[in-house]
């Protein structure tokens, strides 16, 4: 049952009107093929929400810190979020996590945004709209029921 007396999400408490949520989003097909072998450099831990991006994922996944075997030392760097997806993460879940509130909020009267900001490339289409192969599938699907 909704309430109507104050957006969903709320929650009275600081931090209940804006939340900031990444999603790595998944290896394009020319990054994982040609030849060369893909390396995450984005590790998402879903328990502390927490995102590490190093030069060197395995080294500091190792245990070796910021330098490899090879002695050399590699940038690494961790941000802390309201809520991380990795690049498994589904549309579902993502909806279901992170704007699903804004969703009812709005239908309840409230105003609500969703933004996606970053390069060209990180992902923003994917994470708004998903894949569209897939959405091509579902849509040509239903089409046809």
């Amino acid at each position: 049952q909704l309430s109507t007396s104050q957006p969903i999400g709320s929650g009275g408490g600081a931090g209940g009107n804006f939340k900031v949520v990444i999603r790595v989003r998944p290896p394009l097909a020319r990054e994982v093929g040609g030849g060369s072998q893909y390396q995450r450099s984005i590790a998402v831990d879903a328990d502390t929400q927490m995102c590490t991006i190093s030069e060197n994922l395995d080294a500091w996944r190792g245990g070796s810190g910021p330098v490899g075997s090879d002695g050399v030392v590699y940038n690494t760097h961790q941000f802390k979020f309201d809520h991380v997806y990795d690049q498994d993460a589904s549309q579902e879940a993502v909806y279901q996590g992170s704007a699903k509130e804004a969703v009812l909020s709005t239908l309840l009267g409230y105003n609500a945004a969703m933004l996606a900001y970053g390069q060209t490339g990180t992902g923003k289409t994917y994470t708004m709209e998903g894949d569209r192969t897939s959405m091509r599938a579902r849509a040509a699907a239903a089409a046809a029921a």
